[in-house]
């Protein structure tokens, strides 16, 4: 594997702000009945008891992954027919009209895709690293109907107001009055553009609403970024740190892109590799892995109904290790996490019929899984050289 990358081969595709709403899905049937959700307590980091037992879910079938035996990072859906996957190792960005076949939909021979997103106006943006490009390294495409934009380059911001130092980019999103916020997977920068991507500013470290008080301090790598119509919204910390996500700042002094640090659970550590809300802000399901311990299975995941204020620690069951990934189709009731057993020879696939309640393990044989997309009743699931699709139909 590319050195480039391994520090941030499976980032992403974690939370992705959900594109324009599709019909609303019709009520799950069985054999995909929820076990009892428990209602989340008001400390913070409390723990759900509800013990999760293994489902069957009818369509689950393997695809051909269009990676080329690489990582789809970025899934993006705008119905269970139409999509896009971009991929990891400069495997590009496919798209598919029909849920399942994919063929090439941007021409570089070496695009490295982590994360897709739409903006207001329906266009897509491609966020990663592409190294074919004639201009340079660009950071982030956008296709316009059938043309596309070199939107962001790799570069001093001084020099080229395009440009930014960012080793790659990680996490694209856009919010809902217009300014784009891209960020690095490999240190804490970000960058954003006010005026539609003409100009952009330069690389920012110091973004945690900390840094907006005498003397204050916080810096943080971010893992997943998004935003939603309350602002902008993301997850990270450091190995050694308690998980930790970041929810629009209420500072005097805080712009749309700072953000405030809220501790998940401050008895852990680790970093919070997925999460997704389900209802547009104010739920949120984050995921990750205790990495304290290191010779178990230690994967987690938290819920909390008060925008990141206080957490409950949901029940995972099994020998379930690191949450890679969550995501929740466009009205919030259905959901999907994956990622890794332990010992690390294969994956799971976590669903949700509650909005994120509470998951149950679906009886599949798949191996140790990174990412996953939702739309309406059915949802996609990949890593190397593999590429699934479920339906709750």
């Amino acid at each position: 594997m590319d050195t480039r990358l391994l520090l941030i081969v499976a980032l992403l595709p974690g939370c992705r702000k959900t594109p324009p709403a599709a019909p609303p899905p019709p009520t799950p049937p069985t054999p995909l009945e929820a076990p009892p959700s428990t209602a989340p307590s008001t400390g913070p980091a409390a723990t759900a008891t509800a013990k999760p037992r293994p489902m069957s879910l009818g369509g689950f079938t393997q695809l051909i992954n269009p990676c080329h035996g690489e990582v789809p990072h970025g899934m993006l859906f705008l119905s269970p027919d139409e999509g896009w996957i971009g991929c990891g190792e400069g495997s590009g960005l496919w798209y598919t009209s029909d849920g399942k076949n994919f063929a090439k939909a941007h021409p570089s021979d070496d695009l490295y895709v982590f994360d897709l997103e739409l903006d207001p106006q329906g266009r897509l943006l491609v966020c990663g690293h592409d190294y074919d490009d004639r201009e340079g390294a660009v950071l982030l495409w956008r296709q316009d109907g059938e043309a596309w934009e070199r939107l962001l380059f790799f570069g001093n911001n001084k020099q080229d107001p395009k440009a930014a130092t960012l080793s790659n980019c990680g996490q694209v999103t856009v919010l809902d009055s217009g300014e784009i916020l891209a960020s690095s997977n490999t240190i804490g920068d970000i960058t954003w553009s006010t005026d539609d991507g003409v100009r952009w500013h330069a690389e920012e470290r110091y973004w945690e609403d900390a840094n907006l008080n005498p003397n204050g301090y916080g810096a943080y790598p971010i893992m997943v970024m998004t935003s939603t119509a309350d602002g902008l919204f993301a997850g990270g910390t450091m190995i050694s740190k308690p998980p930790t996500f970041f929810g629009p700042s209420q500072h005097s002094r805080g712009r749309f892109f700072n953000m405030k640090a809220h501790v998940v659970d401050p008895d852990i550590i680790g970093e919070i590799w997925g999460m997704d809300t389900p209802d547009g802000g104010m739920t949120w399901v984050v995921g990750g892995r205790d990495q304290a311990l290191t010779r178990e299975p230690s994967g987690f995941m938290y819920r909390s109904t008060d925008a990141g204020e206080t957490w409950t620690k949901l029940p995972m069951g099994g020998r379930l290790d690191v949450v890679r990934d969550i995501a929740f189709n466009e009205d919030g009731t259905l959901g999907v996490a994956v990622g890794h057993r332990y010992p690390p020879s294969k994956g799971y696939v976590l669903v949700s019929v509650d909005a994120g309640a509470s998951w149950t393990p679906l009886d599949v044989d798949v191996p140790p899984l990174e990412s996953a997309a939702v739309s309406d009743y059915t949802f996609w699931v990949g890593t190397d050289g593999f590429l699934a699709k479920g339906s709750w139909r």
